[in-house]
């Protein structure tokens, strides 16, 4: 994909490099808003956008994408993390060791015996990505991740990246 100049979107429409970018972004900031607690995402978008949180360009684009955000609304980890002790959401992190990583978790959750961290991608991939392929492309990510929480937390801490255009969560 580096090479291409658009991205397939939704029913053969294309986005530009940036728009993606731009959708990226947008996604992030709606899924922060999630309660965890019997969402419903074009309600969620509706009281976004009345609070003029859109352009009519950036509405278009979270109306367009809204039925990959309600799939992960009822997949299993979603589940998981409304069960939660405690959620933490688009948290920023400094972790030091040989060099500093400033970084932040779009989502830890709190479990009774462990810890859970997932990583939100609107990444441009298909169903067909092998599953081995998609957590490779993550894995050093993940593992940062991991070690910050699990100095924190001093718990097993369990990482995931969650695909949103796909529904699938490595």
């Amino acid at each position: 994909l580096e090479d291409e100049k658009h991205l397939d979107y939704l029913d053969g429409d294309t986005l530009t490099r940036e728009e993606a970018t731009s959708l990226g972004t947008l996604v992030h900031n709606v899924l922060s808003y999630l309660s965890f607690k019997n969402d419903n995402i074009k309600d969620l978008i509706e009281a976004l956008n009345q609070a003029g949180m859109f352009t009519s360009q950036e509405y278009t684009l979270i109306t367009n994408y809204a039925p990959h955000i309600q799939d992960f609304i009822e997949s299993p980890i979603y589940q998981e993390a409304a069960l939660a002790k405690a959620i933490y959401k688009e948290k920023m992190f400094r972790f030091k060791e040989a060099q500093v990583i400033n970084g932040i978790f779009d989502l830890v959750f709190v479990s009774d015996d462990h810890i859970t961290v997932l990583d939100y991608k609107t990444d441009h991939i298909s169903k067909s990505n092998k599953k081995s392929s998609l957590i490779k492309k993550h894995q050093l990510q993940l593992d940062y991740y991991k070690k910050v929480l699990q100095e924190y937390f001093h718990q097993d801490v369990k990482g995931y990246v969650y695909y949103l255009e796909t529904n699938q969560c490595v």
